[in-house]
């Protein structure tokens, strides 16, 4: 059995990538000392290459157009109202969800760990997310975290700025 504490321990990508095999995958003993093997080989080159994909996708979505796209569909998840959608609109986009998610994972990874296991893997992971209160919970706390990250950006610029200009901090007044 998995001990809880070793996800505290999870320290690069291909450690996660064993954890969730171990823990969501339900695989034969051979397939899990092959990965094991396989990942020990490989560790640095696929975590670099798996921080570099990330962080090339994340510029991706972080251009203006992808944004204003992201936050519309942020604005429909947490506000728009279920009755305006109507019964069949929303048992279609589940459909399409479920079978996107599911077609995500390529064909050779399905048939090494098995095609039930992953599909059976991929449907756990897609019915934790239809939790309509716990959706709202986890796009505001992203957001959280990007503004965060965004904000922390402009404080720092703001402190740059007040190094140039002489170190003192200079704040608007109203005249008297």
């Amino acid at each position: 059995t998995l001990d809880s504490t070793i996800f505290m321990q999870l320290t690069g990508v291909t450690e996660c990538v064993l954890y969730a095999a171990l823990l969501l995958g339900d695989l034969p003993g051979i397939v899990i000392h092959a990965l094991c093997s396989i990942l020990l080989v490989i560790k640095n080159t696929l975590d670099h290459f798996v921080i570099s994909f990330i962080n090339f996708k994340i510029n991706l979505v972080l251009q203006e157009k992808e944004v204003v796209e992201i936050i519309e569909l942020a604005r429909d998840v947490l506000f728009f109202d279920e009755e305006v959608r109507g019964e069949a609109e929303i048992k279609e986009r589940a459909d399409l969800a479920r079978s996107e998610l599911i077609h995500k994972v390529p064909k050779p990874i399905k048939k090494l760990l098995g095609v039930k296991r992953i599909d059976d893997a991929l449907l756990t992971i897609y019915n934790g997310l239809q939790n309509k209160r716990l959706n709202k919970q986890l796009v505001y706390t992203l957001l959280d975290v990007f503004l965060g990250e965004v904000l922390s950006d402009l404080k720092e610029r703001e402190d740059i700025l007040i190094q140039q200009d002489g170190g003192e901090e200079q704040t608007l007044s109203t005249p008297e």
